[in-house]
């Protein structure tokens, strides 16, 4: 009796399964042209066998690899029940599934097989690349906490591709701008070597920091999988300044003079337009300064060319308004141009105050300190008005006109003091009200002086004219008892001679 295992028989379906696995750089589901496939990935297909029920005892399982393409192939499946799973430990470090044929991202799909099926699978990166393109005011190459962000600018990322050489022909190139602050971000990128060129910077800067050390505005790095660089900052310098002062014009001569006081703590913007060239659009290089305790300001490293310098007017105190500004426009915005190298300490903001004084001096011809109907106004009176500041008094004088009244709009609020200056006025006056007088003058508020001479002989006294003349009848009857008394001593002495 003799043994034959040779009788085998081989059996083959007819339908295939393949498909791509590649890298998803812009994550949309679709393979592009510049996306590549992932070579040496690991796929094994499972046949439910012919109960066609997962974990029956009849499956079969096979392996295979991608090609250089990402692309796999299993050929000869009978019809049935089918699941095609990536092994994601061989791929490469960082990505995450951004497709599959069934939607279900777990890097696995079943398919009902019949006559053949394509499933693909798309992997998108994890990295991350940033950060700050900015205005390095100081030159030191370190983000300042008032340094702004530079908008608007252009910057490239490219990827050296599957090759890992840059400026060949499997380089993706992705590009974004600088948001308001100087700000950009690649998300989902994939690991390998990167370069990053700035483009669309403002005229007059220049590099003062790249992170690789060039000061040529691009750099190159080399990015882990699902790593992230956040420190690819780049910075940037004008060789032009501006500055100057805000101070309170308490008498309105236009002049800082005496103690005049500059205010303290109010933000200057200092606005510079962008790559565009022009004002007010969203790539303009906004700079901030707040006024010192002489109240002066000053930005540096700004660029060459017309900026607008101003301040919020309601960030004033109470009572105070702007007044008056270089270019003689809207008194809290100028213009100023600036160039190369050059500091310009000429953009100074006039501040004044929103209240009033006024006040009267009159001829007190019965000296009782008020003003009564018919008591005139005397005109020429010199009136030293001043004003108790923060820095010390500020002084300046009025005259009083024909009808002995004088006023003085565009004043500070606070303590107000009113001294007549007696040499200006008639040879005899003395004051019937006190030479000075003072008021408390609110914010937007007026306040009156009103002050008398006479030429009665006791107003020197300065005393109300009921005390007056109390005291003049205090004297004259002393005046009289003196003379009585001298009388009767008199009498006395000649009755003791009889």
């Amino acid at each position: 009796v003799g043994t034959d295992l040779l009788q085998d028989f081989g059996y083959a379906g007819g339908a295939p399964v393949n498909g791509v696995i590649w890298q998803d750089l812009n994550g949309d589901g679709i393979q592009d042209a510049n996306e590549p496939g992932l070579g040496g990935i690991s796929v094994t297909l499972n046949w439910f066998g012919p109960d066609g029920v997962f974990g029956g005892g009849d499956d079969i399982s096979v392996n295979t690899v991608t090609d250089g393409t990402g692309f796999y192939l299993f050929a000869g499946l009978p019809v049935g029940n089918y699941s095609v799973a990536v092994d994601k430990s061989t791929l490469p470090p960082g990505l995450v599934e951004s497709y599959d044929s069934d939607g279900g991202f777990d890097s696995t799909v079943t398919v009902d097989l019949s006559d053949g099926a394509t499933l693909n699978f798309g992997y998108i990166g994890t990295g991350v690349i940033g950060d700050t393109v900015w205005l390095d005011q100081n030159g030191d190459g370190i983000v300042g906490p008032t340094e702004p962000g530079l908008a608007g600018v252009t910057v490239t990322l490219r990827w050296a591709g599957p090759d890992g050489l840059l400026v060949t022909d499997d380089d993706v190139v992705t590009v974004t701008t600088t948001d308001a602050d100087g700000k950009y971000l690649f998300r989902q990128r994939p690991s390998g070597l990167f370069s990053v060129l700035l483009t669309g910077l403002p005229t007059g800067v220049s590099p003062t920091f790249d992170p690789d050390g060039g000061n040529d505005g691009q750099s190159r790095l080399t990015l882990a999988g699902g790593a992230s660089n956040l420190d690819q900052d780049f910075g940037y310098r004008g060789t032009a300044g501006v500055g100057d002062l805000l101070w309170l014009d308490v008498d309105g001569d236009g002049i800082q003079t005496g103690n005049e006081p500059g205010l303290v703590g109010v933000v200057v913007t200092v606005r510079s337009p962008g790559a565009d060239g022009i004002q007010g659009t969203p790539d303009d290089i906004v700079v901030l300064a707040t006024t010192d305790s002489p109240g002066r300001y000053l930005a540096l490293g700004l660029p060459a060319g017309d900026v607008v310098v101003s301040y919020d007017p309601t960030t004033l105190p109470a009572g105070y308004v702007p007044a008056s500004d270089l270019d003689g426009g809207r008194a809290f915005s100028a213009i100023a141009t600036l160039i190369d190298a050059g500091i310009r300490l000429d953009v100074d903001f006039v501040i004044a105050g929103n209240a009033e004084l006024n006040g009267v001096v009159f001829d007190d011809l019965d000296g009782d300190g008020i003003r009564d109907p018919g008591e005139r106004g005397l005109a020429g009176a010199r009136v030293s008005v001043a004003w108790n500041g923060p820095a010390g008094s500020v002084t300046f004088i009025v005259t009083t006109d024909a009808t002995g009244a004088w006023s003085k709009n565009k004043l500070p609020p606070g303590n107000w003091t009113a001294t007549i200056d007696l040499a200006s006025v008639p040879e005899g006056y003395r004051p019937s009200t006190g030479t000075s007088s003072t008021v408390n003058l609110p914010a937007g508020g007026v306040r009156s002086f009103v002050q008398g001479l006479t030429i009665l002989s006791l107003a020197f006294t300065g005393l109300a004219t009921l005390a007056t003349l109390y005291l003049a009848a205090s004297l004259l009857a002393a005046g009289l008892l003196a003379v009585a008394g001298a009388h009767v001593r008199r009498r006395r002495t000649a009755g003791v001679l009889r």
